[in-house]
């Protein structure tokens, strides 16, 4: 779990590795979840990567990062929560952007 103080911390471990363009933050609608959007371009141009920081103020945070799970990615370990609560927080924005990626991950095992 995030808390404010962690963001920059976050964000200055990621410029030396290509996350360049931060956002001013944002804030799902009627919640309370405030999401930084960090982006890295991948040389050539071609691929971007897209990470989203999350600052919940929600009672609900303690089940989500509960449910996180440990998963090795490039041979470092990285938090993830799972796709019930993905779909979730994704309910809860519910633009289209969101509502296409629910789909795709309900359809997915």
């Amino acid at each position: 779990m995030l808390l404010m103080n962690d963001v920059e911390r976050v964000k200055q471990a990621l410029r030396p590795i290509g996350f360049k363009f931060f956002s001013s933050p944002m804030f799902f609608a009627n919640s309370q979840i405030e999401v930084h959007k960090l982006t890295k371009i991948e040389p050539g141009g071609k691929d971007y990567l897209f990470l989203d920081l999350l600052i919940i103020r929600s009672p609900v945070v303690d089940k989500i990062w509960e449910s996180r799970q440990r998963l090795e990615w490039e041979t470092q370990p990285v938090w993830v929560i799972n796709k019930e609560w993905l779909i979730w927080m994704k309910l809860l924005r519910n633009s289209a952007q969101d509502l296409a990626d629910i789909e795709k991950l309900r359809s997915t095992q």
